[in-house]
């Protein structure tokens, strides 16, 4: 049991990273969601399929995010240089991850 309320903080940090690397395994088709129900210590998933989005404001962003990704092809962003040699504008694959659905499953599963 932790002891401090800072002991309390690190272990819902760990619990929270344990929970983005799982979903982002299922969110990749690497595990079902039987497999990350069991991951997470549950018998069971609580749904059959995985629940979408509770609005459609997230598809509107991306798609947005999308159309501006297009644009920013034709013309650059004077605030927005080029990135040097060696350096990668994404390093991160899960960059462009839809926060909201990492969000969503995150707080579902602080509500269990």
């Amino acid at each position: 049991m932790p002891s401090t309320i800072t002991d309390e903080l690190k272990s819902q940090q760990a619990q929270e990273y344990k929970v983005r690397n799982i979903f982002n395994k299922y969110m990749f088709g690497i595990i079902s969601m039987q497999q990350a129900a069991d991951e997470l210590g549950y018998d069971k998933p609580d749904a059959k399929e995985p629940r979408g989005p509770l609005n459609d404001k997230g598809a509107e962003q991306e798609k947005r995010q999308d159309q501006n990704d297009k644009s920013d092809k034709k013309i650059r962003d004077k605030a927005k240089p080029q990135p040097k040699k060696g350096e990668s504008k994404n390093e991160n694959p899960l960059a462009n991850y839809p926060e909201h659905l990492l969000n969503e499953f995150l707080d579902w599963m602080n509500n269990k």
